[in-house]
């Protein structure tokens, strides 16, 4: 027992500890190289010039308070609203990636929408229990409304991604008085088609490349509509097989 008792106490000093202090410098270095990589695009998108907007700030939306970054060089451009995919696969943290050219001739405005990024941490569950097609519309009009206020304008430009398009859409439709013009960015247009060609494309994969265990968990789970976590175990193997190119599915499948 006395021998079992001094292995442990060898074991916890001279092995267990080491562990734990590395493990520990690596986190730690991983956060500092993190916030300075973080500086350092903060700094670099600094907006300097004297008629320029950089804010990130919250605005009363749908009854929650929710997060939008309005950055231009020069306030007087026309404003963009970007409408971000998922829903909730919010653009700020990575906005930098592509749209710094765009602040030289816009007004750029990210919204983070009711249940994402910012506006989520902000109000945990409050306002999910709202949230449908028709409140997220309106959500957007309200923001709209917001930044024509804001910046004395008539109309704004929008520009929808993925759900974000099929929001900006509806939005375009139902309030054209509000914006000079829609763009659409990985347009949804049909989007039952769009996951049974994504079925039976990880289906073809599977059978191509003879992965019986993806074919088995995909007969059992068939071809949409998907609960939640249904459309989570296709969206597995979807990555897992590297996707399908839609030309190679042939749409008579469907």
């Amino acid at each position: 027992m006395k021998q079992a008792k001094r292995y442990l106490q060898f074991f916890a000093k001279y092995l267990l500890l080491p562990t734990v202090v590395l493990a520990m410098v690596v986190v730690l270095g991983a956060l500092a190289t993190r916030s300075v990589i973080q500086s350092d695009i903060t700094k670099a998108r600094r907006i300097t010039t004297s008629n320029g907007v950089e804010t990130l700030e919250t605005v009363a939306i749908g009854g929650i308070e929710q997060w939008i970054q309005v950055r231009g060089k020069d306030r007087d451009n026309p404003v963009i609203l970007y409408l971000h995919g998922g829903p909730g696969s919010t653009m700020m943290p990575s906005g930098h990636a592509f749209q710094s050219d765009w602040e030289n001739a816009f007004t750029v405005v990210q919204w983070d929408q009711r249940g994402a990024g910012k506006t989520r941490n902000t109000n945990g569950k409050v306002g999910l229990e709202v949230m449908t097609l028709d409140r997220m519309v309106e959500d957007a009009r309200e923001v709209t409304l917001y930044l024509l206020q804001r910046f004395g304008r008539q109309r704004i430009f929008i520009l929808g991604h993925s759900w974000g398009s099929y929001l900006g859409i509806r939005l375009a439709l139902q309030y054209p008085e509000l914006y000079h013009a829609y763009v659409g960015t990985g347009q949804m247009v049909n989007i039952y088609k769009n996951e049974r060609l994504s079925y039976y494309g990880i289906v073809a994969l599977a059978e191509e490349r003879g992965n019986q265990e993806a074919l088995a968990a995909l007969e059992e789970l068939g071809p949409p509509p998907y609960t939640q976590e249904q459309l989570m175990v296709q969206r597995e193997w979807l990555m897992k097989l590297g996707g399908a190119p839609q030309n190679e599915i042939s749409s008579d499948t469907v």
